[in-house]
C-alpha cells in the first residue's frame, strides 16, 4: 500500500474551516514513528486506525512547535540535492502552508498526518 502525508491546520473557535496541504514530502514521518512509546519521542505521533486495513500516524503540534520544526525540515529537504527534482514542486506545498498560517491566525492545531491509501495496483 502506498502512503502519503498531509500537513491539517484546526481552528478551534469562530466555527473556521480546517485547511489541508497535501502530497508533502518534506517531514520525515518515519523519524518520529520509529520513536512512539519512548522517552524522548516529543513530538509524538500516535497510530490513527481507520479501519481493519490501514494503519496511520498523526503527529499534534501546536503552531510554535510546528513552525520551529516545520522550518528545520524544509531546510533539510531543500539542502539534499538528491531531491531537486521534487523541489521546484514541494516548495509551492511549502508555501501554501506559510500562508495558511500567516492569513490564518485562527489555527490552533496542526496536524501531520501519514495516511495508507490502496493504489489498485496489487
Amino acid at each position: 500500500m502506498a502512503t502519503s502525508i498531509r500537513i491539517v491546520g484546526v481552528p478551534v473557535q469562530g466555527g473556521s474551516e480546517v485547511w489541508v496541504v497535501s502530497h508533502v514530502i518534506w517531514w520525515p514521518v518515519d523519524d518520529y514513528v520509529g520513536k512512539i512509546g519512548r522517552e524522548n519521542a516529543v513530538p509524538g505521533f500516535r497510530e490513527s486506525v481507520d479501519s481493519t486495513l490501514y494503519l496511520d500516524q498523526v503527529g499534534i503540534f501546536n503552531v510554535e512547535e510546528f513552525v520551529r520544526l516545520n522550518e528545520g525540515h524544509k531546510t533539510e529537504f531543500l539542502a539534499d540535492a538528491s531531491r531537486k527534482p521534487l523541489h521546484d514542486e514541494q516548495q509551492k506545498r511549502m508555501k501554501e502552508v506559510d500562508q495558511h498560517l500567516k492569513q490564518r491566525p485562527d489555527t490552533k492545531w496542526i496536524l501531520v498526518e501519514r495516511y495508507e491509501w490502496e493504489t489498485g495496483m496489487n
